[in-house]
């Protein structure tokens, strides 16, 4: 990748402008596909639900969720990044915001620099009637890059950000979750599941 680019900047300095952060996507890609090491085998731990924010969750039997952290009884600290919200909304329903692959995530509010986001993978889920939308992003460093990437046409991404959003009695609800790439190595498939198993009610 880094090779195609300086030939594209040494050849056609005109062409390498018109590459953005989505062109060069597969790089963001591979680290959100990366297979995930032995933490994950917490997942065969029976699971629990438990309330968070305007819902609940299903986490493995020995994770714990209090405040934006969730942690391991024996692992430590998971992630410090985790977030359940609500705004008031007009929409009846989360495609009112428009189709996923095309939805504006800066309107969902999300922290940090998470709006801007690439989006990896996104999918429609349904619990009963209701209607969630959910993405994986690759978040690009809010200060653009560090001194020593500056010669590259597109940053790392610094984190990995899981979220889920839908619409309930007025209110736009959105849980969020951000790991840095060590994190989601041990992590990401059990988080991936947590994400998926939230539900308002």
């Amino acid at each position: 990748m880094m090779r195609l680019a300086a030939l594209v900047l040494a050849c056609c300095p005109a062409a390498a402008l018109r590459i953005t952060r989505r062109a060069l996507i597969p790089t963001a890609t591979a680290l959100i596909t990366t297979k995930p090491a032995f933490a994950d085998d917490e997942a065969e731990v029976k699971p629990k639900r438990v309330e968070y924010g305007p819902g609940t969750v299903e986490v493995p039997g020995t994770w714990k969720i209090e405040g934006e952290t969730i942690s391991e009884s024996i692992l430590g600290t998971i992630t410090s990044s985790v977030r359940a919200r609500s705004a008031a909304t007009q929409a009846q329903s989360i495609d009112q915001f428009g189709n996923i692959d095309k939805l504006d995530l800066t309107k969902l509010g999300l922290r940090g620099n998470r709006g801007n986001g690439d989006v990896v993978a996104a999918k429609r889920r349904k619990d009963g009637d209701r209607l969630f939308y959910e993405w994986d992003l690759a978040v690009p460093p809010t200060n653009g890059c560090a001194r020593s990437e500056q010669e590259l046409i597109v940053c790392p991404p610094v984190e990995v950000a899981l979220v889920s959003a839908t619409v309930a009695d007025g209110q736009l609800v959105v849980w969020e979750c951000g790991v840095d790439q060590r994190q989601w190595k041990s992590y990401g498939k059990s988080l991936r599941a947590v994400r998926s198993s939230f539900r308002l009610g």
